[in-house]
């Protein structure tokens, strides 16, 4: 094969790659109000409390809830089931309330409520948490790799691998009984690639390394 199949061959390679490592499979500003999420339950759109007159809309809510209150509409899937949920949370502080505990919590769930696995929130402790959402009154960007092949995403017997899955929100009714002093906004749920398309990359680098010997070898020969 000549050196410029070899290249062509590697760009395809990395095409690929790039392509299955930026999938994002949902994203949600709130500028068009909830018409991606079904159940929307006590979820409603308000302006950013940070900035009301940026025209910022963000998700808060009008009531506490528990085992999800507002999920995504469709489901999302990857044959890798390995995800990165990225959002931005705010939670602004009511006189009285405690600082560290406004009941703010993200989650995956298989239905719409179904078994869930709660990956973010405010309490810290909680059983299969992975993030604890800080409270500081300002906008912090968190992202999370989630991988729903592991035990840990299995609720009473019902393993999530291989299923679809929907993103959950609330304002956890065992935080501080306040409604309406969390917020949410900029979501996206992308896609991680499985192992192989890792191996794949790998592969086209150790290609591209042979291919350059090669052609460096042979020019020097001639």
């Amino acid at each position: 094969m000549k050196y410029s199949n070899y290249l062509g061959a590697l760009i395809a390679v990395f095409a690929s790659f790039s392509v299955q490592a930026s999938t994002t499979l949902f994203s949600e500003d709130f500028e068009s109000g909830l018409g991606q999420w079904n159940p929307v339950g006590t979820g409603v759109v308000v302006a950013d409390p940070t900035n009301p007159l940026s025209g910022n809309d963000v998700l808060s809510f009008t009531g506490l809830g528990s085992g999800g209150d507002i999920f995504t509409a469709n489901p999302f899937f990857a044959p890798s089931q390995i995800y990165t949920v990225s959002f931005d949370y705010l939670s602004v502080e009511t006189p009285g309330a405690p600082t560290a505990d406004l009941g703010g919590f993200v989650g995956i769930s298989d239905g719409k409520p179904g078994s869930h696995t709660w990956i973010a929130g405010t309490q810290t402790g909680y059983p299969g948490l992975n993030v604890v959402l800080t409270h500081n009154g300002a906008w912090t960007n968190y992202s999370i790799t989630i991988d729903a092949n592991t035990a840990l995403f299995v609720y009473g017997s019902t393993s999530m691998n291989g299923m679809p899955l929907h993103l959950m929100l609330e304002d956890f009714v065992g935080s501080d009984v306040i409604a309406g002093n969390v917020y949410f906004d900029n979501i996206a749920v992308t896609a991680v690639p499985e192992p192989e398309m890792y191996a794949l990359l790998l592969a086209g680098l150790g290609l591209l390394g042979f291919a350059t010997r090669y052609r460096r070898n042979s020019c020097e020969q001639a």
